[in-house]
């Protein structure tokens, strides 16, 4: 899973530096075939809607819907199926 900052402007020094650190986790995934799940997207897709405010107080701790990003990440990415089939 890709580390994270929870702020949408690609521009921002801290945002730059955990985006160099999830290019690194996608080369190792793909190095070692592991799972990668690129959590960074999940918030910048709920960003380009709503404010990092709505997520975070600090750009890092998330609140109760950061969670749900997070973990909406990784059941997306394990193709997990909601519901009994």
């Amino acid at each position: 899973m890709t580390p994270y900052f929870i702020e949408p402007d690609r521009a921002n020094h801290t945002r730059q530096l955990m985006d160099a650190y999830g290019a690194v986790v996608r080369r190792l995934a793909h190095e070692f075939d592991a799972v990668f799940v690129d959590v960074q997207a999940g918030f910048d897709h709920y960003l380009a809607h709503r404010s990092a405010r709505s997520l975070t107080d600090d750009g890092a701790h998330t609140n109760k819907i950061g969670h749900m990003i997070i973990a909406k990440s990784f059941l997306t990415t394990i193709e997990f199926q909601w519901g009994s089939t």
